[in-house]
């Protein structure tokens, strides 16, 4: 009978070890507390990444750990440097459970306008000017001509014919740049018609005889930076023919640029 007891207050014990530890159980997931929320979000600033999500965890175990990507984690809830976008937010706890929120990061756009006047500068010359005026951004405004160093004067001086960029920076670090043209003045009647008459519209070339055809405005508009370029590189007009002379051809490029007008 002892033999007996003594097998039945074992095999309970027996049967209890091949069950697993019933004082650490493997967690449940499923049945977590785990929850991750949105603390704050701060919008990037004219798309410079400056954006940031901020979130909290609470329930699980242990320490957390958050993702913005899902492959890499880390012990801070804040994400700094973040462009716009929508955003999957993961947190793990030290079960290696999880849980997921969703978020978006906006772009706050610059609301700078930018008014710009330029005088003429005269062909081949450095005289012209720009001035910009400005409403909107954030702070002191800094301001650029093409590829310079920003500074705090919006007039530029000494400026070139031709195509320039004017950028405004506020002090958010928005920036908003605007092409403007400053024309040399060159006009088609008075320097200009003379010089294609003369040596590119004449009938064994230009004049009729073959394309294209100049012997009028509108032909040598359609054919202005072909133009250019020939009389630029010494093409046009042809070898055997009387070169340009250099103020010619500067004055032609300076009128092309201008938008090759009429003048």
């Amino acid at each position: 009978m002892k033999t007996n007891l003594l097998f039945l207050a074992v095999v309970p014990l027996l049967f209890a070890s091949c069950g697993g530890d019933t004082e650490n159980p493997e967690p449940d997931c499923n049945q977590t507390d785990l929850a991750v929320s949105v603390a704050s979000t701060t919008n990037d600033q004219c798309s410079q990444g400056v954006g940031e999500i901020v979130v909290t965890a609470s329930g699980g175990e242990g320490d957390y750990e958050f993702s913005i990507d899902g492959t890499t984690f880390q012990a801070s809830g804040t994400f700094t440097g973040v462009t716009p976008g929508d955003y999957t937010i993961a947190v793990r706890d030290a079960a290696d459970c999880s849980k997921t929120t969703t978020t978006s990061v906006a772009d706050n756009d610059s609301d700078i306008s930018l008014e710009i006047a330029a005088t003429d500068s005269a062909c081949g010359t450095t005289t012209g000017s720009i001035s910009v005026e400005v409403s909107g951004g954030e702070g002191a405004l800094q301001f650029k001509l093409d590829d310079g160093s920003f500074g705090t004067s919006g007039s530029f001086g000494d400026v070139s014919s031709g195509g320039h960029t004017v950028t405004v920076k506020d002090e958010s670090g928005c920036e908003t740049s605007e092409e403007v043209l400053v024309r040399s003045g060159i006009s088609f009647v008075g320097e200009i018609s003379s010089i294609i008459e003369t040596n590119c519209a004449v009938a064994s070339c230009h004049g009729g005889s073959q394309s294209p055809d100049l012997r009028n405005l509108s032909g040598i508009q359609a054919n202005a930076a072909s133009i250019k370029l020939r009389t630029g590189n010494g093409q046009m007009p042809p070898a055997g023919r009387e070169d340009l002379t250099t103020t010619e051809v500067q004055a032609i490029a300076c009128w092309v640029d201008d938008g090759a007008l009429d003048n």
